[in-house]
């Protein structure tokens, strides 16, 4: 359950940010973290989006600042502070788990790679199992936890990640183009090859432009272009 509207770890970070700027409204402070994040501003972003979050007025406006906060605290390399913040995003909203905290978990993994604690990292993603997350969400996951291991250059552990992102057709396109990629880079192109026309297959307006001219492009490298 909630049990404050400002949890002790975001009162220290809006203490510790001695001049914040001052907003007039949720909406401007959210706009403005997300401009200063995509700047690389993160010390900026932390201080809008924590305005941001003493600005909520809801569960769902609460969301969107703690994702916001929790990302920049993970690129400014405080994965302390961004793990505390997501385990309270966790706690704050059990039983009724969305995006929020689907990014929170992602953010506790991601930062236990880039601390390279493996162990840490791989027992975080067994947790995604247990909390109960729709299985939308937990396709999302899985293809971000895949993401991963490519980036740690376990590509076994990658295609076993991506094989279990098929609850939603988004995180499956780009699942089955990562399985064609890996397969490529493993010496196994006739295996590329399928995964890669698995991703044609599905509805091009869930695959989209973007991954459609990759996958054909790909298919080129493979020899085996579509007409």
């Amino acid at each position: 359950m909630k049990t404050s509207t400002v949890p002790l770890v975001i009162l220290g970070l809006f203490l510790s940010c001695a001049a914040l700027q001052a907003f007039d409204t949720f909406n401007e402070a959210i706009a403005d973290g997300k401009g200063r994040f995509d700047s690389k501003k993160y010390g900026e972003a932390k201080a809008a989006y924590t305005s941001a979050l003493e600005m909520a007025a809801n569960a769902e406006q609460r969301g969107e600042a703690r994702k916001g906060l929790t990302e920049a605290l993970l690129e400014s390399g405080d994965y302390e502070g961004c793990r505390k913040l997501a385990e309270e995003t966790l706690v704050e909203y059990q039983g009724a788990l969305g995006w929020p905290q689907a990014n929170a978990l992602k953010s506790i993994a991601e930062s236990y790679r880039r601390e390279s604690r493996t162990d840490k990292m791989e027992k975080t993603m067994q947790r995604a199992d247990s909390l109960g997350f729709n299985p939308g969400l937990m396709g999302w996951l899985n293809l971000a936890f895949g993401d991963m291991y490519v980036k740690e250059k376990n590509l076994d552990a990658a295609k076993a990640m991506y094989l279990k992102a098929d609850a939603d057709e988004g995180a499956q396109a780009w699942a089955f183009y990562w399985l064609a990629r890996i397969n490529k880079e493993q010496g196994q192109p006739d295996e590329a090859v399928e995964w890669a026309r698995k991703v044609l297959a599905l509805n091009p307006d869930v695959v989209g432009a973007e991954l459609s001219e990759a996958t054909r492009k790909l298919l080129t490298e493979l020899g085996a272009a579509e007409n």
